[in-house]
Order: C-alpha cells, then sequence, then structure tokens
C-alpha cells in the first residue's frame, strides 16, 4: 500500500464502514489513488478479521485495459507476481489462480460468474470502480448484486468508487449506505478554451490544430508529457503523423494509446522514458489508467459513442461532444504530481452548453443480451427488475421482441430450453442462436470463428492502389457470398504468416486485430466443448453457414432497390446503404451490422449495412415460415391507366415476388377507379356541372324538406354512387366517354324524381318564355344570376321549396348591380336610381 497517496486519509472511516457492513459510496477525485488502494484494505481487513486469505475480492472495471493494468500496478506493489495474489479476467482472456484474492474484472466476465455461481460463494466484496461511466453491465451487475446483498447474501459487502458522480439516488438505492469523501491532493489545472469555435477544413483538420496547440505548449511548459484525447483510433493515427512533423524525436517521445493496441504496445504508454512523453489517447486514458508525469492535456472534447435506436433497430456510432463530467476526469490527468494546464479544443460558452453527464448506456444501447441474462436467472418480469434506473419501456419491448423472434423466450417473456442454451455463451444472443443452428447443420468451427470475428476489431482494412489489387486477389477471390467469408480468409492469412506486421499490412490486415482474433477463438472453441457442443474439423458446407448467418439476424434481412445503387431496404420499413466495402452484390441480403457514422466529407450521417451476407427466398421460406406471407392485391397503374392485380409474397413487411394475375376482381378495381376520379386523377367526359348540380339539386331539397325521405349524396354517397359508375370495367378508357344520367335516374324512384324536378327546379320560367338557370349549393338559398332586362316580368318574392330565391342581378355588360331576395322591394324601391344610371350608359337597351 501507498500511504502518501491522498485517498489514504479516508482509510480509518472507509475500515469502519467495513467491519460495520456499510454498503459504502467512495467520492474521490481522478489521480487520488482509489482504484489501486481500496482493494489492498479490503485484504487487509479480511487478514486481520479471520485470516482468511481465500475470499475474493472482486474489482469491476468498465475497461479491458484498466482491468489488466490496474492488475498489475496492485500486483507489484502488494510484492506479488501477477497472477498469483492479484490477477485479471477480461473477455476471453485470464491471468489468474484460483487462490487469487483480489481480481479485477469486466462487469461482463462477473455476470458469467454470477451465472456459474449465483451465490458469489466465494467472493465477499465487489468494488464498482468508475461507476460513473454506466455502461450497461455496470447497472446490471449493481442491480444483481444489490439482489444478492438483500436475500442469500446479506454478508456482502458493495463499494461503489468514482470521481464524478451524483451520490443522492445512489445513497438511496444501497442498502445500509454511507458515503465517504475525500478532498484529495489533486493539484490545480488551468483550464483554457479557444477562443472561437473550430471549423475543420480540407486543408486544415483537427489533427493539425492540435498539433500546432501542442508544439505551443510544450514549448511555454518546460516539464513534464502531454496527454491528447481524440476521438477515433483514425484521428490517434492522424494526430501522431500531424507531430511528428513539429516535434523532434529526440526530445519527444510519441505513443498511441487506445483498446486496438497489443497489450505490449499499450504497456509502453505508461513506461518512463529519458525524453518527454506525447501520448495520443482515446477515452480509455480517461479514467483509471495511471499515466504518470503527465503535466499537460489536449481535449478534443469529442469521443465516438455507441448507441441504439429500439424504434429503428439500428446502432449509431456517431463521434459527439462529452459531457462536462468527462471533460473534468480528462482535465484531471493534468494535475496528478504538480500544477497543470488543460487546453480544451471549444470555446467555453459551447461548454456551459454541454450536459452535465453522459447518458448512461441502459437509455442508449442494445439490451438482448443483458434481458436474457435476466430471463436466464429466473427473472420473469424484467420491466418491474429493479434497476438502479430503468430502462424505457420501449426499448425492453424491441428487444424482447427479438429474444421471441430468436427463440429464446416464449411469448410471455418466458425463457425456453433454446433460450437458456443460447444463455450460456458469453456473446449477443444472436451469435448464440447462430452457433446452437450451426451444431444442427454441423458448421459449428465456421460459426466460431465469425462470432470470434464479431468481438474483435476489424480484421480487414481499407488498403489503396496495388495492395488493393492484392488484396482482392488473395482475400476475396471471386467471393460474393459473404462479407464473413472474406474476412475469415484474411485471418487465415495473417495467422499462416504468424501476424507478421508487414506481410499483413500488404494485404490490408491489421495484425493486432488478427490475433486478437485468434484469441478469442481459441477460447470460445474451450467454451463450446466445455458446453457439450460438438466441434467438428470436417469442412462444413459453405450453403449451412450463410444459413446460420441468416438464422441470428432475422430482423435485419435488407433489398438493394435496384442493381445500379446501394441504397437497400429492410425489414420493418427501415432504409440504409450496403457498405461500399461488401462483397456482396446479390439483391437479397442479410447485414450482420447496421449503424450509423459521421461520414468524414460534410459530416452528413449514413446508415451503413456491413458484413452482408447473401440470402435466397428459399432460405426465407425455410428458416421463417411464419413471417412470410402472400397477398393479392389490386393497385392502379399510373402508367397503363388501368387496375391490375397481383401475388406479392412478403418477408414481415419486405417485398420478395410479385406475379401479375389475368383476373382482376371487379370490386376493389371500382373502388380504385372511384378513388382516382375523386381524387381528380382521372377526369370523366360526361360527368359535368349538370350531374354536379343534380347531385346539388337532391342534396339541398332532402335538408330543406326532410319530410320527403329523400337520400342526400355525401361524400360516401358520391364514392358509392362512383364505385356503381365504375364497376365492370378495369381501365379508364372503358368509363372516360360513359354516360351518367342513367347512373343517377337509379339513384332515385319514379317519385322521387317527380319531386326533384317539381320542388327543386333546375330552371324558373318567366312570363316571356326565358329560362333562368337555378343553382344550388349546400346551406344556401337557390340563386339565380340574370341581368336586369330578363327579370322585367318577375314581380314579386319567389319561393322554393318554402325558401325566398336570391337573384344576382347584373347590368347589360354583366356587372352585378343587386343582389336581392325581395324583387318586389328591387322594383319599387332601386330600380329607378338603376335605371336612371345605367340607360345614359346603355341607352340601346330595353328600360321598363
Amino acid at each position: 500500500m501507498n500511504n502518501s497517496l491522498p485517498i489514504y486519509e479516508l482509510h480509518d472511516a472507509f475500515q469502519k464502514a467495513y467491519q460495520a457492513g456499510y454498503s459504502i459510496i467512495l467520492q474521490s477525485p481522478t489521480g487520488s489513488g482509489k482504484s489501486t488502494q481500496v482493494p489492498q484494505w479490503l485484504a487487509q481487513a479480511l487478514q486481520k478479521q479471520t485470516n482468511r486469505f481465500a475470499d475474493k475480492i472482486y474489482v469491476l472495471q468498465p475497461r479491458r485495459i484498466a482491468a489488466r493494468l490496474l492488475a498489475k500496478r496492485v500486483a507489484e506493489e502488494m510484492q506479488s507476481s501477477l497472477g498469483d495474489r492479484v490477477g485479471y479476467q477480461i473477455r476471453f482472456e485470464s491471468n489468474a489462480a484460483s487462490h487469487t484474492q483480489i481480481l479485477f474484472l469486466t462487469e461482463g466476465v462477473f455476470l458469467r460468474k454470477i451465472k456459474e455461481d449465483p451465490t458469489l460463494s466465494e467472493c465477499v466484496a465487489i468494488i464498482f470502480d468508475e461507476f460513473h461511466e454506466r455502461y450497461i453491465e455496470t447497472d446490471l451487475a449493481l442491480a444483481l448484486a444489490r439482489r444478492l446483498k438483500t436475500t442469500t447474501r446479506p454478508d456482502l459487502r458493495l463499494i461503489v468508487m468514482s470521481a464524478t458522480l451524483s451520490t443522492t439516488a445512489l445513497e438511496a438505492y444501497l442498502p445500509q449506505a454511507l458515503v465517504l469523501r475525500s478532498q484529495g491532493r489533486i493539484f490545480p489545472v488551468r483550464i483554457e478554451y479557444l477562443s472561437k469555435p473550430f471549423v475543420s477544413s480540407m486543408n486544415y483538420s483537427l489533427a493539425d490544430l492540435t498539433a500546432e496547440e501542442a508544439e505551443r505548449l510544450l514549448n511555454e511548459e518546460k516539464d513534464g508529457g502531454l496527454l491528447i484525447f481524440m476521438p477515433t483510433v483514425f484521428d490517434v493515427q492522424r494526430t501522431l503523423h500531424a507531430l511528428h512533423r513539429r516535434l523532434s524525436s529526440r526530445e519527444f517521445v510519441l505513443l498511441p494509446l487506445h483498446g486496438e493496441l497489443h497489450p505490449d504496445e499499450q504497456d509502453a504508454a505508461i513506461r518512463r522514458y529519458p525524453q518527454r512523453k506525447v501520448i495520443v489517447a482515446t477515452n480509455v486514458a480517461e479514467t483509471s489508467i495511471t499515466v504518470e508525469d503527465i503535466r499537460l492535456v489536449i481535449d478534443s472534447g469529442l469521443a465516438r459513442k455507441a448507441k441504439y435506436d429500439p424504434t429503428r433497430g439500428i446502432n449509431t456510432l456517431l463521434i459527439e461532444s462529452i459531457a462536462q463530467a468527462s471533460a473534468d476526469q480528462r482535465a484531471g490527468r493534468a494535475g496528478r504530481v504538480a500544477p497543470g494546464r488543460c487546453l480544451r479544443l471549444w470555446t467555453e460558452s459551447e461548454h456551459r452548453s454541454r450536459p452535465q453527464y453522459e447518458l448512461p448506456e441502459i437509455h442508449r444501447v442494445d439490451l438482448a443480451e443483458s434481458l436474457l441474462f435476466l430471463a436466464s436467472q429466473g427473472i420473469q418480469d424484467v420491466e418491474a427488475f429493479s434497476w438502479y434506473e430503468s430502462p424505457k419501456t420501449e426499448s425492453v419491448k424491441k428487444r424482447m421482441q427479438l429474444l421471441y423472434d430468436l427463440g429464446a423466450v416464449d411469448d410471455k417473456g418466458q425463457i425456453t430450453a433454446l433460450g437458456r442454451r443460447m444463455a450460456a455463451f458469453p456473446v449477443h444472443p444472436r451469435f448464440s442462436r447462430m452457433l446452437i443452428s450451426a451444431e444442427t447443420k454441423r458448421c459449428v468451427r465456421p460459426i466460431l470463428n465469425i462470432i470470434a470475428l464479431a468481438q474483435g476489431k476489424p480484421v480487414l482494412q481499407r488498403v489503396q492502389g496495388r495492395d488493393r489489387e492484392k488484396q482482392e486477389e488473395i482475400l476475396k477471390e471471386g467471393e460474393d457470398r459473404s462479407d464473413w467469408f472474406v474476412a475469415l480468409r484474411a485471418l487465415r492469412v495473417a495467422q499462416e504468416h504468424q501476424f507478421e506486421p508487414q506481410i499483413c499490412s500488404r494485404y490490408g490486415i491489421n495484425s493486432n486485430a488478427a490475433r486478437e482474433v485468434t484469441r478469442i477463438q481459441i477460447q470460445l472453441l474451450d467454451i463450446a466443448r466445455s458446453l457439450g457442443i460438438e466441434v467438428e474439423s470436417e469442412s462444413a458446407d459453405s450453403e449451412s453457414i450463410l444459413r446460420c448467418i441468416l438464422v441470428g439476424f432475422p430482423d435485419n434481412v435488407a433489398q438493394r432497390r435496384d442493381q445500379g445503387t446501394l441504397r437497400c431496404r429492410l425489414v420493418h420499413q427501415r432504409s440504409g446503404e450496403l457498405s461500399r466495402l461488401s462483397v456482396v452484390r446479390s439483391w437479397l441480403f442479410v447485414a450482420s451490422e447496421i449503424r450509423e457514422i459521421n461520414q468524414r466529407k460534410g459530416g452528413e450521417v449514413m446508415t451503413i449495412l456491413s458484413f452482408a451476407t447473401a440470402v435466397t427466398v428459399e432460405a426465407l421460406m425455410e428458416e421463417f415460415p411464419h413471417a412470410l406471407r402472400t397477398e393479392q392485391q389490386c393497385l392502379y397503374d399510373e402508367t397503363l391507366r388501368r387496375v391490375v392485380a397481383k401475388e406479392v409474397c412478403y418477408y414481415h413487411d419486405l417485398v420478395l415476388s410479385e406475379k401479375i394475375l389475368e383476373d382482376v376482381p371487379l370490386d376493389e378495381a371500382a373502388t380504385l377507379l372511384a378513388e382516382k376520379i375523386l381524387d381528380g386523377s382521372l377526369i370523366l367526359k360526361h360527368w359535368d356541372d349538370s350531374v354536379e348540380q343534380w347531385i346539388a339539386r337532391l342534396n339541398w331539397l332532402a335538408r330543406q324538406m326532410p319530410e320527403l325521405g329523400l337520400k342526400p349524396i355525401d361524400s360516401e354517397a358520391r364514392k358509392s354512387l362512383l364505385k356503381m359508375f365504375c364497376h365492370g370495367a378495369v381501365s379508364y378508357k372503358e368509363i372516360k366517354n360513359k354516360p351518367v344520367t342513367p347512373l343517377l335516374s337509379e339513384w332515385l324512384s319514379a317519385s322521387e324524381a317527380d319531386c326533384l324536378e317539381r320542388l327543386a327546379p333546375r330552371e324558373l320560367l318567366t312570363q316571356n318564355g326565358k329560362r333562368l338557370k337555378l343553382r344550388y349549393s349546400e346551406g344556401k338559398p337557390p340563386r339565380v344570376t340574370a341581368r336586369i332586362q330578363d327579370l322585367y316580368d318577375l314581380k314579386d318574392r319567389i319561393l322554393i321549396a318554402g325558401q325566398r330565391v336570391v337573384f344576382e342581378i347584373q347590368a347589360p355588360n354583366f356587372r352585378p348591380i343587386q343582389v336581392t331576395d325581395d324583387l318586389e322591394t328591387f322594383w319599387r324601391e332601386h330600380y329607378p336610381k338603376i335605371k336612371a344610371e345605367l340607360q345614359r350608359v346603355y341607352p340601346k337597351h330595353e328600360w321598363r
């Protein structure tokens, strides 16, 4: 132990709280030593208590690199070999013995231990380090540990630690919780911002800005190293390249630090050197890892964040701004040994607009694996499970639907026998379902290899020029059925050449990634054998392999819109674009990965479908008969101007095939033609104003005199009328010139038609034989529009069905001069004045 570290001020309070059985929430600044010292305090307490060296202390870490490096550091401080008293266990890698007391492990490995030993019989204490990062496994592990402590293991000690953590909710959640806070002795860090927002351009990138500012800071500060945070491995490499152009290798050693590096390369970043260190890292260096002698930090303020959109079923991998708490963590790296400086590559006003904390993963990732785990633990109502912070109901329902589609749970959410087998394998349910299908189809080994490739970093990289031609010649060899087959060939090439970096890079193969996948491959084979799965060695049928991939991704079936584009339709009304690197050119395929990414040019977001595998309709019919349906459909063909009938085969909502039928259902054809007439797409020659006025007269009279019992023609009746008119036809040509009058005569009986003509006539007949057209409209009195000379024989008020007729009186030039429903008053009071004015203008017209 190191008594000089700031965290030591909490040593006595921690020991008392531990002895009293409290759940401890420990808040202490970054660099205070909590990650390395608290596990040793617990080991010391156990030794004093009962001399029980065999009891295990689990230290949960969110990142594999942190688990490994912290275990190494604590082992050194305890003067023990790594893997003896102190060890680590991360996914597919372990360095620990049966008697190891302090075990650093990732939350995912911890969940496997609970599955194997539901009471954690060997464990006496669990430390949740860097809890603020809130990975989904972190929340699930804490919830299960709390459940264990409040039921069968009240003796289990829970310790939650973080530098940036709001403790109020956590204190209420944990049983018998006690908060311990240390102010630490972190040195002051001067925070600096850009004066104006940075805008990247073709000639000046974020890497260029970073390198320029790094040179300035290193010249201004002559002591200590520099830690630079960048969002992606690509940005790390680009920044290192820009730094090499500016900094002397005699004065500075430039090093990368990220999760894709080999462990030896990761260790190199934290070693001491005679030169000043400049480390360019992703957010793996944000917490837990001790990088000594860092006095300067440059923070891009960005990170690549994985999210899952449950509504669209799409993973997003976007570069986004980090929260204020993460920025504080990064800045704290500069103040561990002396006063430091942190330059943030954004403005102070931009900083104030950022959220205080990152959104926990439970609200932004795929929950399928966690939900299957809970179901395997006998938790029936996963929505009612006691989470620290409950996930969104929609996310739970969507992923439970996927588990149902995979056969892992039944329609009530209960785990099936198949689901239990799937849960036993430490991968996403999609891949465990593929493995079980592979066992039946006798292709376990290649499917295990594909699963291993999916767990690790991408093995293939994009190459250009002659290297690209060599890559395609050696690796692709005309392959167009699955991108996984290409990745498998790349892995074999790397293995055959012992992962030699120069040879691998010639083919665009990431040798470190290939080495990691090989380790995972071996681990998966061992796990499969331990579960009783037969791993055959004979060559597997490639069609069976393709079928197994399809079985794992039934909801990711996609269809290219046409052969000239990479744009695709997916099931569930989604769309995306097939990766340009894909070898698959089949019109129907399944994508093992759907993600949204930032395009480098312009920054727009694209939905990319990658790791594609060709699919046949026959395969869908055999594997998912319940998801296919055939429907007969009628539709109006705008080009042919006729109704056509076809038989359509669907996989969910994706059209697989269409067949034109000879016979068109006449009822459906009439409905479609009527709809086209109603929306104005089709014009009937004889459906003119006289027809519309007949309908208007009928509707007006029906409302004016309801006692007649006439049937008005509303919107629904009009549609029915048009369907009657179109019945028997399938094309516009057949109805375009069809007479309408016979149809109208069928709507009314003879007596009703007689009432219509008598009580709502088309015309008014004057004494001199003139016929004045009446117009009817909804909710208004009948109306006549006529010149004043045509109305001389009409002297009185005129009634139709008890309602006065309105006259729009016009001058000889058809200009309106008066509107009235009382001609008697008009002739007596208004006409003399109007006559005097108009007679002077139109002397040749008749004036009475």
